[in-house]
């Protein structure tokens, strides 16, 4: 019945998901072998851009290394893959929006990566050699630093992941407020809750230390106060000032000439 109307049912769907799957890690799986011969370099450039050229990573179990290339080698994967995999996620929701729900979410997800990709960077350029050269200032003459090289990685993933995330403020304000969920004033009366909120994330995202807890949490809450505008601006957003689609507008008015001829309306 759904087949013969054109809606497609829940097997249908999940069908769908599991073939998006499939594609995806296909894709991976291509890509990996290149990421993984790349994975090499790809450190020692996360060393050099952190470290004095008189310090050198360490690994402490014979297969360590390799593992660590491994994890390196599919976050690049998923790097280079991301335009396709972004392209078949898309394409697997986009049947089920709306014109203007199409407009929203591909330009708040461009928004959203670019935000991503900048608080990554951000962490890489500026938090990650901070931190590595307070730790190092620590060292005395009889304690010496021997960093592992999974430790380290660890840490660079973690930064870059967390300044990423924290990056999103404006936008996640922004969904709030345009949503019609929480009101722009709401953020503005509770500015003193949202730095205790902010202090916990960046506990949380960060290594237990309070220099690179700091460094985040200070750039975040100035996204928050960024966030505030971006609220501003969803305030004024008018949802039926958003253009529908030819299709949409002939589905409704059918029903509402039906409608005028039941109750005699001209």
């Amino acid at each position: 019945m759904n087949k013969l109307s054109g809606e497609k049912s829940f097997l249908d769907h999940l069908e769908e998901f599991r073939m998006v799957i499939i594609k995806i890690a296909v894709c991976l799986i291509i890509l990996f072998p290149v990421a993984f011969w790349v994975s090499s370099p790809a450190i020692d450039f996360l060393k050099e851009s952190s470290f004095p050229e008189n310090i050198t990573l360490k690994y402490f179990s014979p297969m360590e290394l390799f593992f660590v290339r491994m994890k390196v080698g599919l976050m690049i994967a998923f790097f280079i893959g991301l335009p396709y995999i972004a392209y078949q996620v898309w394409q697997f929701v986009v049947p089920g929006l709306y014109r203007h729900e199409r407009f929203w979410i591909f330009y708040m997800a461009i928004i959203s990566w670019a935000l991503f990709l900048g608080g990554a960077l951000f962490g890489f350029y500026f938090i990650l050699p901070a931190v590595m050269r307070f730790a190092l200032g620590m060292q005395t003459a009889s304690v010496e630093p021997a960093i592992g090289v999974s430790n380290f990685i660890g840490l660079a993933t973690m930064l870059m992941f967390g300044f990423g995330v924290m990056f999103q403020f404006p936008i996640v304000i922004f969904i709030l407020t345009a949503s019609g969920l929480v009101d722009v004033r709401f953020f503005k009366k509770q500015r003193m809750l949202m730095l205790i909120l902010i202090l916990v994330l960046a506990a949380i995202l960060t290594p237990p230390d309070i220099i690179s807890q700091a460094l985040m949490a200070i750039p975040t809450y100035l996204l928050f106060e960024l966030g505030l505008l971006f609220g501003l601006l969803a305030a004024k957003c008018k949802p039926k000032k958003i253009k529908t689609m030819p299709e949409e507008e002939e589905a409704v008015e059918p029903e509402k000439d039906n409608y005028d001829e039941i109750y005699g309306r001209k």
